[in-house]
């Protein structure tokens, strides 16, 4: 039914939970699984110097490779095909349908809600745009 799924993650339980879906419906189609992790520009305040913006943005990306390769793992483990991972920067839902059109993505499997507080609002907020623009079907979870 799918041949391309995309997952992006933030490392958050509820993304780990719509990964988790990804990878079953990966291995029921026998679908390619792309993982895809965005270091968030937009959430740093505009007051902070350049340089130390730049500098949690390498984190984010170091953490964001962390998360991808145990998610791959994972995926293998659970005998899906294969798995492309990316790990990007930029804000998250522009990243996420970019990465659909750029890719063929049949299927994005998107947590609905990240951590508590602020995360959750936030992943609520990315949920929510990507819903409204992407034409491909979008499962929450």
């Amino acid at each position: 039914m799918y041949e391309t799924i995309l997952a992006p993650t933030d490392g958050s339980d509820g993304a780990e939970n719509a990964v988790e879906r990804a990878i079953e419906l990966a291995t029921l189609f026998n679908a390619d699984l792309h993982l895809l992790y965005v270091a968030d520009a937009e959430q740093f305040s505009a007051d902070k110097p350049e340089a130390e913006v730049e500098t949690m943005l390498d984190d984010l990306e170091d953490e964001g490779r962390r998360i991808v390769a145990d998610l791959e793992e994972q995926a293998y483990d659970s005998s899906v095909g294969y798995v492309e991972t990316r790990v990007d920067r930029g804000t998250p839902h522009e990243r996420i349908l970019e990465y659909v059109d750029e890719h063929g993505i049949e299927l994005v499997v998107l947590g609905a809600h990240g951590e508590s507080g602020y995360e959750a609002v936030h992943l609520g907020h990315i949920a929510h745009e990507v819903a409204r623009r992407l034409d491909e079907p979008l499962l929450l979870v």
